[in-house]
């Protein structure tokens, strides 16, 4: 499931651009510059796999503290935006960011080398499908 709301929710931080004068920071007026900052809770709501640990034979039992994904996006005047996400997981399978950068250069024309994707490496976060597909030495 969380495989699932991942993308789902970059695809919706990326979509929620808001504009921001770069007067309000003191920049110089030539320049302007628009922002976006978006947080998604993607705290799955039933029991799965943690991810990190081997050993671990079991499903997580609870919640602890939320887990979500957050989006920073820079535009410079005109130019193409430049996005930052990171998801709260021990990491981000190789082919979920392709699937995540093609879409977003079909729906916004925002090439894959302005898109950085990035986990906080969190070993308390559930276990992303096609993530370490060898980490476990048996499925639950």
């Amino acid at each position: 499931m969380l495989l699932r709301m991942f993308p789902c929710a970059v695809l919706l931080i990326v979509a929620w651009l808001t504009q921001v004068p770069a007067s309000v920071f003191g920049q110089d007026k030539g320049l302007t510059w628009k922002a976006g900052i978006a947080k998604i809770d993607i705290t799955p709501t039933e029991p799965l796999r943690l991810g990190g640990y081997a050993a671990r034979r079991d499903v997580s039992v609870g919640v602890s503290d939320p887990l979500y994904v957050r989006a920073l996006i820079l535009r410079p005047n005109a130019d193409t935006p430049m996005i930052l996400v990171s998801v709260d997981a021990i990491g981000i399978p190789g082919n979920m960011t392709n699937r995540i950068a093609k879409t977003v250069q079909e729906r916004w024309g925002i090439s894959r080398a302005r898109i950085v994707l990035a986990a906080t490496h969190s070993h308390t976060a559930p276990h992303l499908d096609e993530y370490a597909p060898n980490i476990f030495p048996a499925p639950l």
